[in-house]
């Protein structure tokens, strides 16, 4: 069964990214080569998380998630934090930046998951320099390809929840169209708020699991 929550997760995302690789077609472009390093290291990162997820236990790693969540939250409400001004990298620069993120971000996914797109688009504006739009559009990519990952490992191992993974799929599909008309819309007025909610309701998740609700 706890495998079966892992898998929903991962199953839930994938539809998600689906549906947010097309949304992603209207922001600003993205080159073939940063496609092409984050979809290669983002498989290969969530391979090796999924994997790891079938033979440790994930307890050790909430609780890093206690500090790790609110140290985000921080940098969330830091007022320039998703300001798409910051001076871009080289081409070369920030491929080797894509590559690395979206290779741990795929091992995180892989093996825990939640939280994931949060992340990613804080790292790819914050880190790697990229505008909020072109981060929104390379999250989904990444997204996708971790989970394709994932979905393979954990189906391969037969620790599948199909209804409870398909029911998630289709309110997370809902979910992430909303969300995607809305972002296009209201920029990062709108991201903020919405980060600062879901990153509460990560924290009240992980606090339950540790005491084990």
């Amino acid at each position: 069964k706890i495998m079966g929550w892992v898998f929903t997760y991962q199953r839930k995302t994938k539809k998600v990214a689906e549906k947010g690789a097309a949304a992603a077609e209207e922001h600003e472009a993205i080159t073939d080569q940063e496609i092409a390093a984050a979809i290669i290291t983002a498989l290969i990162g969530s391979w090796i998380g999924a994997e790891l997820a079938l033979l440790v236990s994930s307890d050790s790693f909430k609780v890093i998630m206690l500090i790790v969540i609110p140290l985000t939250a921080w940098w969330v409400l830091r007022k320039r934090s998703l300001n798409s001004d910051k001076q871009a990298f080289s081409a070369t620069k920030t491929i080797l930046i894509i590559t690395c993120l979206a290779l741990s971000i795929g091992i995180y996914d892989g093996f825990y998951g939640p939280g994931t797109g949060t992340f990613l688009m804080l790292l790819l504006t914050g880190v790697a320099h990229v505008s909020l739009n072109e981060a929104a559009g390379m999250t989904k990519v990444i997204n996708l390809s971790t989970n394709i990952a994932a979905v393979a490992v954990f189906l391969y191992n037969g620790v599948v929840y199909f209804p409870l993974a398909i029911v998630a799929a289709v309110f997370g599909i809902a979910g992430n169209y909303i969300g995607a008309k809305y972002f296009t819309r209201k920029g990062t007025g709108f991201v903020k708020p919405v980060i600062i909610v879901v990153l509460t309701i990560f924290f009240i998740k992980v606090c339950l699991e540790l005491l084990q609700f």
